[in-house]
């Protein structure tokens, strides 16, 4: 008797992102001599799309991995494929649908089977079950020794362009009640022994990035340590690692150790969440803000480290007022991105369970986001939304990274700047639509004209300097005249061989006007600057530049 053909579906947020929970599933399926097949689309896709093309592989067992980007598609997949295909056994499995198992199958008639908690064995066991013509119990899948864990990687063919996810341990020591790792108990690691092969793959692989996925990756010191210190040893020059950290546990050890990785090795990021005393014990997040706003100074200092922190809106007790400290705060800390992100219910959590002590309002339909409390209303909620958005394109964007600073001078605080910005926006009708870059730039030159007036020299010249950090230009702006006499001139600063030692030593063998297509010399208001597009920060991407003199 033939086996029921499996297929696990992964739903992804953007076509960049994998699925590493199907694959866990397959290999472990595999190494027990059971076929599993895998494939994954996205949430822009049409569901009628991604229906017809599960329907036409006509699974026998169908298995989704269920997020809260990604549930609501995966209800209408679901209850389309069983239509069509009445026998094909649905089952649900991920943090979705690992809580409250009796109200998610209970409007999802079609489903037929909840595979909670961590997978590999509890899907094994109802693959078994089902193959012998057995019921199985839905319960919670037990914490596996993460020796047992299997390596999903066998080429990186599939994952051009997209991130690759590793994990090196699960669960997390912290009880923080918005999360929904404070419900697991314990850490488990992986064997170091099986995570240096690993990572050496990736590395004689040259993988672009490697994203870790365990929750609080320097959780046991020893073991954070030894895979910094063989990255650090082992360094291909190209791989990038991503790890989210607690940031007050770190130490001068570590500090030293970590200041000597290659710039662009590493990049970290952060959970700071709130800076409010009340809000931090209450959610009992147990971080604290001065360590850790030391050891991100640290790090700082060192400038080979991309860092990312994060804040999120709307939890307990904090306020409108108390969260733009917090922002403040963390801005102080100049990371090269700060994520604003806002407070989400998520099923199981301790903030579902308290939501009426703190009158907490959100969204019924995922991803349960948080709409008002006893200490946010809607419309501060709203005003901060609009500030996120502010964040996003002129902050984390890393295109505007001179004249922000600029414009934050004449603001009393950064939050104040980003406030200001939304309303202006806003007051302007520009949240409407979307915006290409020479109107982001019109936008800031409208605002900053209004802040610094008879100083207009100073913000055209922060303007003209973030467009050719971008790219060499090929238009500008609408506002800036453009002189072409004196840009003939840099020829002749093309065709000094000193000055392609110095400056341009990626362009030598070329000639002036080779040069001249590749690199870019801009005249400010009162010096020229010369853009390499050669040579480019691995911090942020942008080109190097330079003051230089031009006869």
């Amino acid at each position: 008797m033939n086996k029921p053909n499996v297929l696990l579906v992964g739903i992804n947020a953007k076509f960049i992102h994998t699925n590493l929970a199907v694959r866990y599933l397959q290999k472990y399926a595999a190494a027990r001599q059971r076929t599993v097949e895998i494939e994954e689309y996205t949430i822009n896709q049409h569901v009628d799309d991604v229906a017809d093309d599960i329907i036409g592989r006509k699974p026998d067992i169908l298995g989704f991995s269920c997020y809260i980007w990604n549930i609501e598609m995966v209800r209408k997949l679901a209850s389309t494929i069983k239509l069509v295909l009445p026998d094909c056994r649905i089952v649900l499995g991920g943090p979705e649908v690992s809580y409250q198992q009796a109200g998610n199958r209970g409007d999802m008639p079609y489903v037929d089977a909840v595979v909670s908690g961590e997978g590999e064995e509890a899907f094994m066991r109802l693959l078994t079950a089902w193959d012998a013509g057995e019921a199985y119990e839905d319960k919670p899948g037990q914490g596996m020794d993460m020796a047992d864990v299997p390596f999903v990687y066998e080429s990186l063919d599939a994952f051009e362009n997209r991130i690759i996810y590793y994990e090196t341990s699960r669960g997390c020591p912290y009880n923080c009640q918005y999360c929904l790792s404070s419900i697991e108990k314990g850490v488990r690691f992986r064997p170091l022994e099986l995570v240096f092969k690993e990572l050496q793959w990736f590395l004689d692989n040259r993988a672009m990035q490697v994203k870790f996925v365990d929750r609080t990756f320097n959780a046991r010191k020893s073991h954070a340590m030894a895979i910094w210190n063989y990255l650090i040893d082992h360094d291909n020059g190209v791989t990038n690692f991503h790890f989210e950290i607690t940031g007050d546990i770190l130490d001068d050890e570590m500090a030293d150790r970590l200041s000597e990785a290659r710039s662009g090795l590493f990049q970290f990021e952060i959970g700071v969440q709130s800076t409010n005393e009340k809000t931090i014990v209450d959610v009992q997040r147990k971080v604290d803000f001065n360590r850790l706003a030391k050891w991100v100074l640290r790090l700082k200092e060192a400038g080979n480290i991309h860092l990312h922190l994060d804040l999120i809106a709307g939890l307990p007790y904090e306020t409108y007022e108390a969260f733009s400290r917090s922002f403040n705060d963390v801005m102080a800390l100049e990371p090269e991105k700060l994520q604003l992100g806002f407070l989400k219910v998520l099923k199981g959590s301790g903030m579902e369970t308290d939501a009426e002590k703190y009158e907490l309002v959100y969204s019924p339909y995922p991803p349960y986001e948080i709409l008002s409390s006893n200490a946010m209303s809607y419309e501060d909620l709203s005003m901060l939304k609009g500030i996120e958005t502010m964040l996003e394109t002129f902050y984390n964007s890393g295109n505007f990274e001179t004249t922000v600073p600029l414009l934050a001078k004449l603001h009393a605080s950064p939050f104040e700047l980003y406030e200001n910005m939304w309303k202006v926006w806003k007051q302007e009708g520009l949240h409407q639509f979307k915006h290409n870059k020479i109107k982001l730039f019109e936008f800031l030159r409208f605002y900053g004209m209004e802040m610094i007036r008879e100083a207009s020299v100073l913000l055209d010249d922060a303007l003209l300097t973030d467009w050719c950090l971008q790219e060499k230009p090929k238009k500008y702006p609408p506002w800036i005249e453009v002189d072409f006499e004196w840009q003939r001139r840099t020829y002749d600063f093309y065709k000094d061989e000193d000055n392609i030692k110095r400056y341009l030593s990626e362009y030598e063998g070329m000639n002036g006007k080779q040069i001249s297509k590749m690199a870019h010399i801009e005249r400010l208001s009162d010096r020229y600057v010369l853009f390499n597009y050669r040579r480019k920060s691995v911090m942020n991407g942008r080109p190097a530049h330079y003051v230089i003199e031009l006869q």
